[in-house]
């Protein structure tokens, strides 16, 4: 009796979580149009609630501010959770956990010369590995975490990956994250350190194969993948 009980607590517990596929969101400015999962939002100072397809990441795209280029932007936001859009640096939009504005001290510190307060209290800190599938080193494909306010930092991937660890953000930052995945013509064996990884050149005379922008939030590790074969790329 105990153990069917159990597991009739166990199957309600997970259809509860399971249900709580919504998400919140508002904005801290202007009211931002954005695309989420394919349905279009203007997102205000009220928040709106959203459904999500956690466990599986969602798309959102901004339409009329600096990141309407980059497709769909990859989120990994949790149900029952609130998230705010703002301005960041030089008019990008970013988007963070609404609980992390309930810091007093944001108010008060100076962008300008305390940023890297800023970044302590609003900056996420994923951790990455860069991979590809059905390839090989040999097909000399590179990883790139592109972030032209910072000197770079790219490798040559295989199956295994490499672990970059947390995008580098320097003073021009923003939490959403592009990565590509390149073939280039240049030799950089010159500049390669011991690891094989490329430090402080600009990648030269390179051929985008892919592009993917993320918003990943709560410090996890993921796994961003370039499939060789199919050309595309696979987040998680």
């Amino acid at each position: 009796m105990l153990k069917r009980l159990f597991f009739l607590f166990f199957i309600l517990g997970n259809s509860v979580i399971y249900s709580q596929k919504y998400f919140y969101l508002n904005s801290r400015s202007d009211t931002i149009p954005v695309i989420v999962n394919g349905t279009i939002f203007k997102i205000g100072e009220e928040f709106q609630k959203i459904r999500t397809n956690y466990p599986r990441l969602d798309t959102i795209q901004f339409q009329d501010h600096a990141w309407k280029d980059s497709s769909c932007i990859l989120c990994n936001f949790k149900p029952d959770t609130s998230y705010s859009l703002f301005f960041n640096c030089c008019g990008t939009i970013d988007i963070n956990p609404s609980s992390k504005w309930n810091n007093d001290s944001l108010g008060l510190w100076d962008y300008e010369t305390e940023f890297e307060k800023y970044q302590k209290v609003l900056m996420d800190l994923p951790y990455i590995t860069l991979s590809i599938s059905n390839g090989s080193e040999k097909d000399s494909i590179y990883g790139w975490y592109v972030d032209y306010a910072c000197f770079p930092r790219f490798k040559i991937l295989n199956k295994k990956g490499w672990n970059y660890g947390q995008p580098n953000k320097c003073f021009y930052w923003n939490n959403i994250s592009p990565f590509l995945f390149f073939q280039s013509k240049e030799n950089y064996d010159p500049y390669k350190d011991g690891n094989g990884i490329i430090n402080d050149v600009y990648p030269a005379d390179y051929y985008e194969l892919a592009r993917v922008y993320v918003r990943l939030f709560d410090n996890e590790k993921h796994r961003i993948n370039y499939d060789v074969k199919t050309k595309k790329i696979t987040v998680r």
